[in-house]
């Protein structure tokens, strides 16, 4: 539970400077279904997350976001039966 106030407090001083969108983060972090998804996810490492999503989509672009890493993949319509703009 500490984490949510330090969450909140970090996206305040750090982030937005929005008392509203701090009080949300706190709001978020303290949900039972938030609560219960923390305490029984094991997370992958940054290696490992990379590991995975670049073996089910290959050329994504991997960047670390506050403490998490994002994953960003653009596949070609044209590679896999649809169409591209202009064609």
């Amino acid at each position: 539970m500490r984490e949510a106030f330090v969450d909140a407090e970090e996206s305040y001083r750090q982030r937005s400077g929005d008392y509203r969108i701090a009080a949300k983060v706190l709001e978020l972090r303290l949900h039972p279904a938030w609560l219960e998804h923390v305490t029984t996810n094991v997370p992958f490492t940054r290696d490992g997350f990379v590991r995975q999503y670049s073996a089910v989509f290959p050329g994504a672009v991997f960047t670390d976001l506050h403490k998490e890493v994002t994953a960003v993949h653009r596949r070609s319509p044209a590679k896999h039966g649809g169409t591209t703009q202009g064609q």
